[in-house]
């Protein structure tokens, strides 16, 4: 009886021995996949942009009524763009998708002459900042090199108003609440693997071209 009782006893602590080297080993496994992983679950980042959209329907009513009542003219090169500083955070759903957004402000000065003078002697100025929720569809994440697209909507405030070497006892300003878009329709980074640096081209309120960078942190499996 007692051999039967020990033989049933080493039995069950070989098993559990034996699970709990089975346990070690796949807890070691993971930590050589996330060591070896060049995925991450969250990214923060900065970045600059050129040729940033600041032009709604209420910019737009704006500048008409100022360049009417002072007879003003532009050649409209590069009208109703800007440049844009945005903060980004974005947190990794999935291998191919991600959630988040970025707060943003952008810088719109342009240049007025009035009729036919050819000196550009009157400014119409805007500022403009926005908050939008982003989502990014991530093609390619490798250890030190990726390529995706981006889509955000959302809201910004701005202020606009005039300013003349002319008319100087003349204010013209306005504020409002617009909409903010940006479609990236190509995104690229490259460095090491927690610290990259980005290039994006696309259409919208973060710019028609940027550049930054982001910082990625918790290693995720594939």
């Amino acid at each position: 009886m007692n051999k039967i009782l020990y033989t049933f006893v080493f039995l069950f602590l070989g098993s559990l021995s034996a699970l709990g080297q089975s346990e070690w080993f796949k807890e070691i496994k993971r930590i050589e996949e996330l060591k070896n992983s060049p995925l991450y679950r969250h990214e923060v980042g900065i970045a600059i942009g050129g040729a940033s959209a600041i032009g709604n329907s209420n910019y737009a009513s704006f500048v008409e009524r100022v360049e009417n009542k002072y007879d003003l003219f532009t050649d409209g090169w590069f009208e109703h763009l800007g440049s844009s500083i945005s903060v980004k955070y974005f947190c990794h759903l999935k291998r191919y998708l991600a959630l988040g957004g970025s707060i943003g402000y952008i810088v719109c000065n342009e240049g007025y002459n009035r009729e036919d003078w050819g000196i550009y002697d009157t400014d119409i100025k805007a500022r403009s900042f926005y908050l939008m929720p982003t989502v990014k569809g991530q093609w390619v994440d490798n250890k030190g090199f990726g390529l995706y697209s981006k889509f955000g909507l959302g809201v910004g405030i701005q202020h606009m108003w005039m300013e003349s070497d002319f008319y100087v006892d003349n204010a013209e300003e306005d504020w409002c609440v617009h909409p903010v878009l940006q479609v990236t329709f190509l995104g690229l980074d490259f460095g090491v693997r927690k610290f990259r640096i980005n290039m994006e081209f696309g259409v919208g309120s973060e710019g028609g071209f940027s550049i930054g960078t982001t910082y990625y942190f918790e290693r995720v499996r594939k």
